[in-house]
């Protein structure tokens, strides 16, 4: 095994870490030096609970800021209070998260649920990132340029000043994303359910919208054409009632027309805004 692919294997096992911390509130840095710096990175990161903000600069490390929140206010005792007299509770800060570099791709993870987590991480701009978090966090992304995907249950989802491609997804908060470039010839894709979807693109780009909101109503500031489209139907006999479904969704060209945006929502607006 030559010298070099040797360091590759010792980069990420000396950066698979498991912290152990046991101060409220905790904050801890860790600094992981990348194996091809300056190239193309993506960094991937997997919360339980706990916010997320990753900003692009003009390192070629990627540092990463964590906070331990302790959230023994919100773990109600729930055993019989009877049955515990005599007896003292003892509150532990104590969490795990690992962290893995291998050939410029990061993973971060933590799966407790008694420990809200949340990080702040600076990666190289040219990095595209793969975010989700359940509960009690939101996911804020800045300057970076790659193919993104974000993911949340119960926060919002902002990204703003990002360059490439993305697909959004949330349950309960705002998505909004503001794109200084987008990469041409590349479907996106946002839902949500109870809240708005806003997203801010170039005034020159091409795409095809298909777009649709059950509760909500749907704005936009290019001067779109719109296309008419057949209904969808669906049609079911099941346990001997015959039913049917008529869905349609608004379809609309930008400029030229190009790759497929995708817009979903239930419950909240849709806006779609040209940067000025």
């Amino acid at each position: 095994m030559n010298i070099k692919n040797l360091k590759h294997i010792l980069v990420a096992a000396l950066f698979l870490t498991t912290l152990q911390l046991n101060a409220q509130n905790t904050t801890e840095q860790i600094v992981v030096p990348l194996s091809k710096p300056g190239q193309k990175g993506t960094l991937k990161v997997n919360l339980l609970s706990g916010s997320i903000k990753v900003n692009g600069y003009s390192g070629k490390e990627v540092i990463i800021n964590t906070q331990v929140v302790n959230n023994k206010d919100k773990q109600e005792h729930k055993h019989n209070q009877k049955k515990m007299e005599g007896l003292k509770r003892l509150n532990s800060n104590a969490f795990n998260l690992e962290v893995e570099e291998k050939d410029n791709q990061l993973k971060i993870s933590s799966h407790y649920t008694s420990r809200e987590i949340n990080l702040e991480i600076q990666v190289p701009e040219n990095f595209s990132v793969n975010l989700r978090t359940i509960n009690d966090g939101d996911i804020n992304v800045t300057n970076i340029s790659g193919n993104h995907e974000l993911n949340n249950v119960n926060g919002d989802i902002t990204a703003i000043g990002i360059s490439g491609s993305a697909i959004a997804a949330n349950v309960n908060g705002v998505i909004k994303i503001v794109f200084d470039k987008v990469t041409p010839n590349t479907p996106m894709a946002f839902t949500t359910m109870n809240d708005d979807i806003d997203i801010t693109f170039p005034a020159d780009i091409n795409a095809l919208l298909l777009m649709g909101s059950k509760m909500g109503e749907i704005y936009t500031g290019f001067d779109v054409e719109l296309i008419k489209t057949k209904p969808e139907v669906e049609k079911s006999s099941e346990t001997g009632v015959y039913k049917v479904k008529i869905k349609q969704d608004l379809h609309a060209k930008i400029n030229k027309g190009g790759p497929v945006f995708k817009f979903k929502n239930f419950n909240g607006d849709i806006i779609i805004r040209k940067k000025k």
